[in-house]
């Protein structure tokens, strides 16, 4: 039984790790959707490279989504002991349907970052050996992309069905909450899916911006090249740094309300206040990259980042070990 309990608490642990990669996917499709709607002069080469590097690194991140709700209805049926036909049973229970639905919602947006990837896959960026060229270039390829802007029904419904993935969890199938109608358990509901979904666009942009060194390896070196990845760091952290910014000032008003009354300090209360030092030490990170002009110089400062978000959410985990 010890050995039992021993493994749920190592797999909730993986899981809870492995959730900042699913928070990162499914907010990436909206950092992607922005990067579509850059109008900015000279940016429409880096506007579609960056959109379809963002996809594909989406796509394999996505698949975390469906593979983590799986174990999570895996390690739950596991706990009740029962056998394979009650577990098949589990499946069409209203209890259950949080699961299956999340997992269909993550393999819709999947499956719509697919569509995306396929239809507009581009080549390598062109040489640009003059900065006179550099206008006649991008016009070039706006005319040579003109289902651009249609990609954003693809990009926005991958959104939408991550979204859904994140919402459907909390949603009470079995029954509502007694004296609770359908409007204010769907206000609840989208409410907190909403504040959740704004905040995973920290770890999706601290990913992307992990990921940008080997997307820069496998770019052609132009002249333009270097402004081009410093824009782009900057553009990912800006969404590593606006994303936790709302959750992390609440959090501290609450901890410094509950330290500023008068009596005991609930026993929780020193936990949430470390958790939240390093989510701050990480917004930090981010803050910095993003008003460096030359970020490339730290990028060791999102791998530091990224490793308090790990430490934040292994803390429960750690608590139990002392």
């Amino acid at each position: 039984m010890q050995t039992l309990s021993a493994g749920f608490w190592g797999w909730q642990w993986a899981f809870a790790v492995l959730g900042i990669g699913a928070q990162a996917a499914a907010a990436m499709p909206v950092i992607t959707a922005l990067t579509l709607c850059m109008e900015r002069h000279g940016q429409s080469a880096l506007r579609i490279q960056g959109a379809y590097a963002l996809t594909r690194l989406n796509i394999w991140l996505a698949c975390l989504g469906p593979l983590l709700v799986t174990g999570d209805a895996l390690l739950l049926l596991s706990g009740s002991g029962g056998t394979g036909a009650l577990w098949a049973a589990s499946l069409t229970n209203p209890a259950f349907l949080p699961y299956t639905t999340s997992v269909a919602s993550w393999l819709a947006g999947i499956f719509c970052l697919l569509l995306y990837a396929r239809k507009h896959s581009i080549p390598p960026l062109p040489q640009r050996t003059a900065q006179c060229g550099k206008a006649r270039t991008d016009d070039a390829l706006r005319h040579a992309q003109p289902g651009l802007r249609q990609s954003l029904v693809f990009v926005c419904l991958a959104a939408l069905c991550f979204f859904a993935a994140r919402a459907l969890p909390y949603w009470p199938f079995a029954s509502l909450p007694q004296g609770m109608d359908f409007s204010r358990a769907a206000t609840a509901v989208l409410s907190g899916a909403a504040h959740n979904f704004f905040a995973a666009l920290s770890p999706a942009g601290a990913i992307a911006l992990l990921a940008l060194p080997v997307v820069r390896s496998l770019l052609p070196h132009t002249p333009s090249a270097g402004a081009n990845e410093q824009t782009a760091a900057r553009w990912c952290a800006l969404w590593a740094l606006a994303g936790y910014v709302p959750r992390c000032l609440d959090r501290w008003g609450v901890l410094l309300g509950f330290a500023l009354r008068d009596g005991a300090l609930p026993d929780w209360l020193a936990l949430q206040a470390l958790a939240q030092t390093f989510l701050t030490l990480a917004i930090a990170c981010w803050g910095i990259l993003f008003g460096m002009r030359a970020p490339r110089r730290l990028y060791w400062l999102n791998g530091l980042a990224l490793g308090l978000l790990a430490a934040r959410e292994s803390l429960p985990f750690l608590a139990r070990l002392f």
